[in-house]
């Protein structure tokens, strides 16, 4: 495997950003550094090994020139093998390869020590909370939250937790291939993720996702209530715009918003049986698109793109929620585990597991008999196998 990874570096000599080509040739190293730079860069696509390659830098060369480069590429396709390439989204280095932090950057562009480049990802609360907090502590024997706040943030919470664990989350709402809408989750699994979502986007929750950002802004005069308050209003504002992520041809005319569509496949598809105005939410958009696979692919994109708020926010404030609990000696009023993470679901055995397990079991002591009465020739019982399960599957067919 050949693998091209391109660099983007600031320049301190006049501050100025550079491209920086780098190649591995894994057929040069030693067999165990082979397999695990492959397996990194193999896995990347499904969304781990990126920031593993980092650990792989000093065994990339830097290719100087076009030439060169050129000539590797060519290489790799004599070869039959196709080179790789790769990037990492905001790593930078300096001239001389080492890793830039934002401060050490921000002071390279600007000149001005203390400035801070901050990764592309950041929106502008994220940017304000990250400067505000390191001078802002957090006294939680100073927050007061009614009862009907705390079982809000403990739902949340709950419900969030049970989310991030289920399969769409995990691998990501599918692909538009060749006109078919694909996912790695199965029906079942799309359908349990969307019954969790449910009750984060519903908003006569108790628990949803605007109540319990509410209930925690509302009483935290601190840069994180701060920061829960706009990361709710920010989905808000998304919930009411058209879903523009995928640039598909017309995108730009649609008029429905991510809302509608989200109302539209939940009230017709998953919580209830089809409703009118949920069954003509589903044809307006149908109407727009034009293309029933992409409208179930822009759905699924849909709410696991609303469902990263809810993620955000409950991994930034499920320390905070336990911590008050502790200080102030309160819990929910009702509390419950999610059905996932009860000790005894899943464990035992499906009917038709039971039924093959059995009747492998019973194959192979059949194929250990016939294999004894054939005066146990060399190679074992393993050769009468195929016989065995025939005159099994004969015998269970003749007594059914």
């Amino acid at each position: 495997m050949v693998i091209l990874w391109r660099i983007r570096y600031l320049d301190s000599r006049d501050r100025k950003f550079k491209d920086r080509d780098l190649c591995l040739d894994t057929q040069t190293l030693e067999p165990s550094m082979q397999a695990a730079v492959e397996y990194a860069s193999s896995i990347r696509d499904a969304g781990d090994g990126a920031q593993e390659m980092l650990s792989y830098r000093h065994l990339f060369k830097e290719m100087l020139t076009d030439k060169e480069r050129s000539g590797v590429i060519s290489r790799a396709v004599a070869g039959n093998h196709f080179p790789s390439i790769f990037f990492l989204v905001d790593y930078f280095e300096d001239e001389n390869g080492n890793h830039l932090s934002g401060k050490r950057m921000g002071e390279l562009c600007t000149g001005k020590e203390g400035a801070i480049v901050f990764p592309s990802h950041y929106r502008q609360h994220d940017i304000e909370f990250s400067l505000a907090s390191p001078h802002a502590p957090l006294d939680l024997r100073k927050v007061s939250f009614t009862q009907e706040h705390v079982d809000s943030l403990a739902f949340f919470l709950r419900d969030a937790r049970e989310l991030e664990g289920t399969e769409v989350i995990k691998n990501g709402p599918g692909t538009i291939e060749l006109g078919l809408f694909k996912t790695a989750a199965t029906a079942e699994e799309i359908t349990a993720f969307v019954t969790v979502f449910r009750r984060l986007y519903m908003l006569k929750e108790a628990g949803c996702f605007v109540a319990a950002c509410r209930a925690l802004s509302s009483q935290i005069t601190h840069p994180m209530g701060k920061w829960v308050k706009e990361e709710c209003d920010l989905y808000l504002r998304e919930l009411d715009s058209t879903p523009r992520r995928f640039p598909f041809p017309g995108h730009e005319s649609w008029t429905f918003t991510r809302k509608t569509i989200l109302d539209a496949f939940i009230y017709t598809q998953f919580a209830h049986q089809p409703q009118k105005e949920a069954i003509r939410k589903h044809d307006s958009c149908l109407r727009e698109v034009k293309d029933p696979e992409l409208l179930r692919f822009l759905f699924c994109a849909t709410a696991y793109d609303m469902s990263c708020h809810f993620l955000n926010v409950g991994r930034f404030i499920s320390d905070l929620v336990a911590q008050y609990q502790e200080v102030h000696g309160v819990s929910p009023s009702f509390e419950m585990a999610a059905l996932r993470d009860a000790p005894g679901i899943g464990e035992l055995e499906k009917r038709q597991e039971k039924k093959d397990r059995i009747f492998r079991e019973k194959a192979g002591e059949l194929a250990t008999r016939l294999w004894q009465e054939a005066g146990s020739p060399d190679g074992g019982q393993v050769h009468y196998l195929n016989e065995a399960k025939k005159i099994l599957q004969k015998a269970i067919g003749d007594n059914k």
